[in-house]
């Protein structure tokens, strides 16, 4: 995923991009054709950052050169599913999951470098149609 990060005076100055991976273990309950699950993944994000705008204007500095540098980190994501089958090749599907991802993001601008973990954790949600090709 990717977000735009904002100074404390909330101009955004840079792009932050994440791409994880993830494993896990989850559990599904099955009532007619309604389908549950929940499920559990840890894994690492692999975190880059780009800086967009003045970064230095946006944390109150002088014009100079600035420059950005955000550190791996853990991922945890639980998530929720629920699928209802329509008929059996087809269901209406939809799952919520909230990644918990902090960083540590250090930027540096003239006037000194910043450091601190930042909570870029965020929430998905998801709907959808499910086909079932070869199931009978």
């Amino acid at each position: 995923f990717s977000e735009g990060l904002h100074a404390p005076g909330g101009e955004e100055f840079a792009t932050f991009k994440s791409r994880a991976i993830l494993a896990g273990i989850g559990y599904g309950w099955h009532f007619g054709k309604l389908s549950t699950g929940i499920s559990l993944q840890a894994g690492w994000g692999f975190n880059h950052g780009t800086l967009i705008g003045n970064a230095a204007r946006a944390f109150g500095s002088a014009d100079g050169p600035s420059s950005i540098h955000i550190q791996n980190a853990p991922v945890l994501r639980p998530q929720v599913k629920l699928e209802y089958f329509l008929t059996p090749k087809f269901t209406l599907r939809t799952s919520a999951d909230y990644m918990f991802l902090r960083p540590s993001i250090s930027v540096v601008t003239p006037a000194g470098a910043q450091e601190d973990r930042w909570h870029t954790s965020n929430f998905h949600a998801n709907f959808g149609i499910g086909f079932y090709p070869f199931r009978r």
